[in-house]
């Protein structure tokens, strides 16, 4: 929308014409097709430790998988994203599902081969439980700092 006005300074008035552009960004097709799909592999990375007792090569697949899609998943966005010089908050979601899908990964080789861990099947049980809870808290700490 376009308007002239008369624009009134301690020094006189002056005519101007002000612009109003409304730019509104689809946040609903990020959400969708981006974030939700992107959750749920770093949650069927989780599923990974609740396997049984199988060998570590048989539990590591599944993460080993899911951190090659989210690779994947991230030259797609790329590929849609505009190119900025700033990170983007999609990158920082990405990153923290690299992270998460990553240290899954490692748990799962560190205590099925560290015999200094006493108690494995208590440990184990508790650390399914903190990832599932972890994460969201994480990733809505990322969210929020950068809405902030």
């Amino acid at each position: 929308m376009i308007k002239t006005a008369l624009i009134q300074y301690p020094g006189g008035s002056y005519s101007g014409i002000t612009f109003q552009i409304i730019i509104e960004r689809k946040a609903w097709f990020y959400i969708t097709k981006l974030i939700i799909p992107i959750m749920t592999l770093v949650y069927l990375s989780m599923t990974a430790l609740w396997m049984r007792d199988d060998p570590t090569a048989n539990r590591c697949v599944l993460p080993l998988t899911c951190l090659l899609t989210i690779v994947a998943f991230q030259w797609m966005i790329y590929s849609v994203v505009p190119k900025v010089d700033y990170q983007l908050l999609i990158d920082a979601i990405i990153l923290t599902a690299y992270m998460t899908t990553s240290t899954v990964l490692m748990s799962i080789v560190l205590f099925n081969h560290c015999p200094f861990f006493v108690n494995r099947q208590k440990l184990r049980h508790t650390i399914r439980w903190v990832y599932v809870f972890a994460f969201p808290c994480v990733l809505a700490l990322v969210i929020m700092g950068y809405l902030v």
